[in-house]
This record gives C-alpha cells, structure tokens and sequence, in this order.
C-alpha cells in the first residue's frame, strides 16, 4: 500500500510531493482510499488487533510445522532402526 499521508508535529498531512494515483488529484486520491477504508467497517485499533492475532497465528503455525518435521525426521529413524525402511 502506498502512503498517501505523513504525520508532521502530531497532524496527519498529504505526502510529498503530493501523490498522483491512476490519473486523480492528491485530494480525490485521499477521499477514494478513506471511503474504502470507511467500508470495512474497521476501527484502526480493530486492524492493529488482527494485525497482532494474524501475527500470532502465524508463529503458531511455524511452531507446529517444526513439530511435524521432527515428528516424521523421528518416523523415519525409527524405520532404519528397524530395517523397515523402503527403497
């Protein structure tokens, strides 16, 4: 996503130099992208919370992919140890 905005001594301000986005003014460009904004129904503090959960899940996901891996590193191990192991 492109920033169309900066915040300068506490204010949020147009970037510069102002952004041409698909041939609109800066002006109209802001309004499009905050009615998009304003149909998710979302607060910014909403987003920062599925931010954070999605970020959470994420580390929850590569944590039991690293389970598994060792589950079947472990498997086939046991399948050498025992002569099983198919070729």
């Amino acid at each position: 996503m492109r920033r169309l905005t900066k915040k300068c001594g506490g204010r949020w301000q147009l970037e510069e130099p102002f952004p041409v986005m698909d041939g609109k003014c800066p002006l109209q460009a802001c309004v499009d992208s905050l009615g998009e904004y304003e149909d998710t129904g979302l607060t910014p503090d909403k987003i920062r919370e599925m931010d954070k959960l999605f970020a959470e899940k994420c580390r929850e996901v590569a944590e039991l992919e690293r389970k598994i891996a060792g589950l079947e590193a472990s498997a086939g191990e046991g399948k050498r140890r025992n002569g099983k192991e198919t070729t």
